[in-house]
Order: structure tokens, then C-alpha cells, then sequence
């Protein structure tokens, strides 16, 4: 069974405040435990992130030509260009651009609702930074959305990285020093 912080709150507010018909009801994200808890019990429902969901839905890979791939992770980088002006870490290190020669990995969750969900597994350049992150599409609108706010890093990047300053967003960087002059 799938329990959020959320689900806690909404148990510890009703033992503290019982319910009383001429009070409002709190705006409560959860379900109190006391009662049966709204099924089915997923992330997405429990307004839990992708990014901190432990439980490991069922997923298919889709095969190398299919039309999410490039769009979403071209998505994924300008994010992450956005995010290294946002914090002004572009006069050390370089906008990254999708490396196009690596393949691109997508995931697919296996749900039955109108919104697709994909895990996107991409690689930068300069500096082969390989990355991942989540994007939703609905099944009839062309959106690509962009569910996670950070994209990890999967493979060594420090030597790439000792201009930044801003460690929230170093795995981004490449130093703009290391390019070829």
C-alpha cells in the first residue's frame, strides 16, 4: 500500500480537528488512514513526483524511431540552458546542445489513461554528459511536458566542472575553458 506524507497530514488533522459539519474543510491533499483509502494508489494520484516515486511502474522501451525522442529531449536541454542562465552560470561554462550521433532512450509507462508518460535517457555535448528525466504527452495534443525539475547525471562529470559555482546545477556544466581554442 502506497501512503504519502499527504495521507499523514490528512490522519493527523482529523485526530486533532474531528470533523464538525459548520466548520470548512481544510484544503487536504491526502486521504485520512482511518477511513478506506481512494484506489488505485499511484504517484501520479498522490500527487507524489516522478522523480521521488519508488514504486516502479510497468514500462515498455519504444524502439529507436519513434516521434517522442528528439522533441522531448531537445525540451529536456533547453530547460537545462534555462537553468544555467537562471543562475548565471553561463559565463563559465557552455550551452549544451543534444548530442544527435548517441541514441536516445525512451521509456514508456504502460497506463490505460490519456496521458503518456515517458522516461527520457539523452546525451549533451560538449562533454558526452549523459542524462535522464520524466515528460508527459497527452494522447491527443502534441505537448510535450516536462515533469522533473532537476535531470540527474548518470556518468563522471568533475573534471568537466570546476568553473561552476552554483552546485546545484553543476552536473550541467561544461567549462567553457576545456573547449578547443
Amino acid at each position: 500500500m502506497l501512503i504519502s506524507q499527504y495521507d499523514i497530514y490528512a490522519t493527523l488533522t482529523e485526530i486533532a480537528k474531528p470533523p464538525n459539519p459548520r466548520t470548512p474543510k481544510p484544503l487536504i491533499k491526502g486521504s485520512s488512514l482511518f477511513h478506506p483509502l481512494p484506489q488505485p494508489r499511484t504517484c501520479d494520484k498522490l500527487a507524489i513526483p516522478f522523480d521521488y516515486c519508488i514504486c516502479k511502474p510497468k514500462t515498455k522501451t519504444l524502439p529507436k524511431n519513434n516521434s517522442i525522442a528528439i522533441p522531448a529531449a531537445e525540451a529536456m536541454v533547453a530547460r537545462m540552458n534555462f537553468n544555467l542562465r537562471e543562475f548565471d552560470e553561463t559565463k563559465d561554462c557552455v550551452l549544451l546542445k543534444l548530442y544527435k550521433n548517441s541514441s536516445i532512450k525512451v521509456e514508456e509507462f504502460i497506463d490505460e489513461g490519456n496521458l503518456k508518460v515517458y522516461q527520457i535517457t539523452y546525451t549533451t555535448f560538449p562533454g558526452f554528459g549523459q542524462f535522464w528525466g520524466y515528460v508527459s504527452k497527452a494522447k491527443n495534443d502534441d505537448t510535450i511536458n516536462i515533469l522533473s525539475e532537476k535531470f540527474p547525471r548518470l556518468n563522471l562529470y568533475a573534471p568537466q566542472v570546476g568553473c561552476a559555482s552554483k552546485a546545484k546545477y553543476t552536473p550541467y556544466c561544461f567549462c567553457k575553458n576545456l573547449l578547443p581554442h
